[in-house]
């Protein structure tokens, strides 16, 4: 959890990355000792998992649906008990492209703000006589925005402003309170593009395009570019990677401010570099060969930053589903998870360690009790794991397999002969591949990670009343 909390956001998880700085990093307690798992199906992969402060999780489900003959995406707006993982209520979200309604957050008052087309939806949830619903409390729509405008990310600002990139490389924000947008175009290339989440400090708004890193905030009430900065991004898409260029949502970090710094990934011809800037004026102060300098690497997740580091987890060779394959290249998924330093003058930074023996299938997360980087790992035999690393020294200090049975995702398995079982899940591969995604720390003990086909609960033995399906 960042040093500095923004003011207009849920004082639990609520966002993605855990904090508006995307630093991936939680507090409060992660799961230890004897673990138990539950999955719990939402016929559909689960890429965001917010929870505001009545304890209640807000997810976001993309479903395949069949639609006069053809498959569609349909994103549906979940309320979960966190206990039981039951559904409490449901919503259907407006369609759009993949990273529509998944790049949200929470405001302070638990609200969800998610954004789709030219619309920001503010949706609150709460009983009503006929039980618990979704409602949207209000609609801000960019009448001004060309027809084929759509957002991809929003993210408050420290004075309550919603901040916006859109797919086409447009920014700008909107202020809540009159309604008003105020937007500008960040580059006039047709082939510059959002394709992450932004991330918000009181240095301004980070939005990585597949060009150029930007930092731009208010002054004299326009949105403005305070600084941009070019980065290697390769002379392909590689594989792992769902853009043509950093595959990070930037992350502000810093030892005294918390946000002194930011941090992406580039995606170097000649191998990756992790580049980090000064947030104020757009110095590189540090522009670090990752993975050793193996070319064949790269990353399509944030990173995380704590304090002084930056932890880093490998992507390349990763197989998306088929709707989101930016490449026809393939590949394997790499091993390595490495952290770097600043040096204490701030200027440049090392690596501390590199582990080259583990490999995760979801974005990795940092507990700032723990003092433990936590995530999916995988085999190569493609068994999948709770594991955790050591922060100081990056050994491998906690792997429990996740030993669940994978027939029981599919309909009425139990009148399927084991052939027809077998069938369907060759067709829908490991309904428990994390797909790299985030997951969710409760700080009480209990990890929540989405997955292809629904959701994973890993929690204590002793603390759960899920002891009865300990491996």
């Amino acid at each position: 959890m960042a040093k500095v909390k923004n003011p207009y956001a849920g004082t639990k998880t609520a966002f993605m990355h855990d904090d508006a700085l995307s630093s991936d990093v939680f507090t409060g307690k992660a799961p230890t000792g004897d673990l138990s798992f539950r999955f719990e199906t939402k016929k559909g992969a689960v890429p965001t998992l917010l929870q505001g402060s009545d304890d209640l999780l807000q997810v976001v489900c993309v479903r395949n649906e069949s639609t006069d003959g053809s498959i569609k995406r349909t994103p549906y707006l979940l309320l979960l008990n966190p206990e039981s993982m039951e559904t409490i209520t449901s919503f259907k979200l407006p369609a759009g492209r993949a990273l529509n309604n998944i790049y949200g957050y929470l405001n302070e008052n638990d609200e969800l703000l998610l954004a789709n087309g030219k619309t920001i939806y503010r949706i609150a949830h709460g009983q009503t006589e006929n039980g618990w619903e979704f409602k949207i409390k209000e609609k801000f729509v960019l009448e001004s925005a060309a027809d084929d405008f759509e957002f991809v990310a929003i993210t408050p600002d420290w004075k309550g402003n919603i901040w916006f990139a859109s797919y086409d490389s447009q920014a700008g924000f909107l202020n809540p309170k009159t309604g008003k947008f105020s937007i500008i175009s960040l580059s006039d290339k047709k082939d510059e593009i959002v394709a992450n989440s932004i991330s918000s400090s009181p240095a301004g708004i980070a939005i990585a395009t597949t060009h150029r890193l930007y930092v731009v905030n208010l002054k004299h009430k326009h949105p403005k570019i305070l600084w941009q900065a070019n980065y290697d991004r390769g002379n392909r898409v590689k594989p792992g990677k769902l853009s043509w260029g950093t595959g990070s949502s930037p992350s502000f970090f810093g030892p005294k401010k918390g946000y002194e710094y930011l941090t992406i990934l580039d995606s170097g011809t000649e191998g990756t570099h992790l580049n980090i800037y000064n947030s104020k004026n757009g110095k590189l102060i540090a522009s670090e060969l990752a993975f050793e300098g193996d070319v064949e690497q790269g990353s399509e997740n944030s990173p995380i930053a704590f304090g002084n580091s930056v932890i880093i987890a490998s992507t390349y060779g990763f197989v998306y589903p088929a709707s989101s394959i930016a490449t026809e290249e393939v590949g394997e998924l790499k091993n390595g998870i490495q952290r770097f330093e600043v040096n204490k003058d701030g200027k440049g930074a090392k690596a501390v360690w590199f582990n080259k023996n583990v490999r995760t299938t979801s974005v990795p997360k940092m507990g700032k009790d723990s003092k433990r980087i936590h995530f999916i790992n995988e085999d190569a035999d493609g068994q999948q794991a709770y594991a955790e690393l050591d922060f100081e020294t990056g050994k491998l200090v906690k792997k429990d397999n996740i030993n669940l049975d994978p027939y029981s995702v599919l309909p009425n398995s139990n009148q399927l002969s084991q052939e027809q079982k077998e069938a369907m899940l060759e067709r829908i591969e490991n309904p428990f591949n994390a797909m790299q995604m985030a997951g969710l720390f409760d700080g009480n003990g209990t990890f929540y990670q989405g997955t292809k086909l629904g959701l994973i609960k890993i929690s204590e033995v002793n603390n759960s009343k899920d002891a009865k399906n300990r491996n």
